[in-house]
């Protein structure tokens, strides 16, 4: 789940990239591919900074996102450097799974303090709130049944 919530995380950040160039850019259908498309091939680092900048995010949401970042890095690169013998250890395994249960609650709220801009980027469109979710529910019901 630490990992799933790391990664919805980067996923907000790109999200909130391709909607903000949208509402910047008239012709952006044609481009907005390409931009997420560069984005997800950009470090989490990368996007964390850029969206800083570029986005004009607040200080206190930057530094959220550094600190998710640290978090995300020990997950991804150092986790099972520290908890590879986890198969042999009770004690160890139950460890690890405290410290993985304590961090992932910190990614899916920041992610979430992400979604919120991302629909608030959204209603600037002139959508509702209401016809957004029903949009983010229809695609996630699309997306379910291509994968029956």
């Amino acid at each position: 789940m630490a990992s799933f919530q790391a990664q919805s995380l980067e996923q907000s950040l790109v999200s909130l990239f391709a909607v903000t160039f949208a509402l910047e850019n008239e012709a952006w259908e044609s481009k907005i591919r390409t931009l997420m498309d560069t984005r997800y091939n950009q470090t989490l680092g990368k996007l964390i900074r850029d969206a800083a900048k570029e986005l004009h995010l607040t200080a206190e949401l930057t530094t959220e996102l550094e600190d998710a970042l640290q978090k995300r890095n020990w997950v991804t690169h150092h986790f099972f450097r520290e908890y590879g013998a986890i198969a042999l250890s009770t004690s160890l395994l139950y460890e690890a799974t405290q410290r993985l249960e304590a961090i992932w609650p910190m990614f899916e709220k920041t992610a979430n303090n992400i979604h919120i801009l991302v629909i608030e980027q959204l209603v600037k469109s002139g959508k509702s709130e209401a016809q957004i979710q029903a949009g983010i529910e229809q695609a996630l019901k699309t997306y379910l049944n291509e994968k029956k």
